[in-house]
């Protein structure tokens, strides 16, 4: 689930200037994100289903079907992604865990698909 909240960036491209002057590439994030979300609870314990992301060079993407537009922030170090026809934006931080790089909204974490491991899903 997505929640709306107030991503500022400047930065409309996928392509961004450090302030040395060198290029940040950000085709290492295009492709398939996933993250086990919490679903509901059965018996006490949680279950859940995977949530995926796809972020494509162009900019573009789609979040369970729905449009979306995206760019990187070098600033704030995220992936803000906006949902076209809900015009809402949220930001995902991107991070290292254990040595490799997901996408964190609040606490679900989105790995590349080929790290991606399920948990008990629905």
């Amino acid at each position: 689930m997505l929640l709306s909240i107030t991503a500022c960036s400047d930065n409309n491209s996928n392509n961004g200037s450090t302030t040395d002057g060198t290029t940040v590439s950000t085709s290492e994030y295009v492709g398939e994100w996933k993250a086990n979300t919490v679903s509901g609870l059965i018996d006490g314990e949680k279950t859940y289903t995977v949530s995926v992301i796809e972020l494509k060079e162009d900019g573009t993407g789609t979040y369970k079907g729905r449009e979306l537009s995206w760019s990187y922030s070098e600033e704030q170090n995220t992936i803000n992604v906006t949902l076209l026809k809900e015009n809402q934006t949220t930001a995902f931080e991107i991070q290292e865990m254990d040595g490799v790089t997901v996408l964190k909204f609040f606490d679900d974490v989105y790995y590349r698909a080929e790290e991606f491991v399920p948990i008990n899903q629905e």
